[in-house]
């Protein structure tokens, strides 16, 4: 079976620009981002 590698902390700022551009239409999502800031890697893989 082959191993997949993560990169964390791209991942995080992927999800912040994610969820930071759709604040324009729900303004919701900063709560999306918080957590998306405060999340530990395995809860940012399951965010994604």
């Amino acid at each position: 079976m082959e191993q997949l590698e993560i990169n964390i902390e791209r991942l995080r700022e992927d999800l912040k620009n994610y969820f930071g551009t759709g604040m324009q239409y729900s303004p919701l999502l900063v709560m999306n981002l918080c957590e998306v800031e405060t999340a530990n890697p395995y809860q940012l893989i399951e965010i994604a």
